[in-house]
């Protein structure tokens, strides 16, 4: 039962973090080159590291750039807001709430 229950967060996490891949992607006009240091960075991180990377870009763009998408936002816009989101990613404590919010130690409501 512990097993098919990993199995199937693994599959939900797995659709979930393409889906929000897949929406930035759709969103936002990466380079090459931030596509590829995103790419590299999430092959070196497990499964839990790749959850909180994905969700702190997508979180975090999306938050910085939500009025510069109503404007015409720019690339300058989205490599300053890329520089923020990888201080974040990078920040222990900041991954550490994540992983916490995920194991249910801590509820996290989005809303301001």
């Amino acid at each position: 039962m512990l097993k098919d229950n990993e199995e199937r967060h693994g599959r939900e996490f797995a659709l979930d973090s393409v889906t929000s891949m897949i929406n930035m992607l759709e969103q936002y006009d990466f380079s090459e080159e931030q596509l590829e240091t995103m790419g590299s960075e999430l092959s070196n991180l497990s499964s839990p590291e790749k959850r909180a990377y994905i969700e702190i870009t997508a979180i975090g763009v999306d938050d910085m750039l939500e009025a510069k998408v109503d404007e015409k936002f720019n690339k300058k816009n989205l490599d300053e807001a890329l520089a923020v989101v990888s201080e974040l990613r990078n920040n222990q404590d900041v991954l550490s709430l994540l992983s916490k919010i995920h194991d249910g130690c801590v509820v996290w409501d989005r809303a301001y």
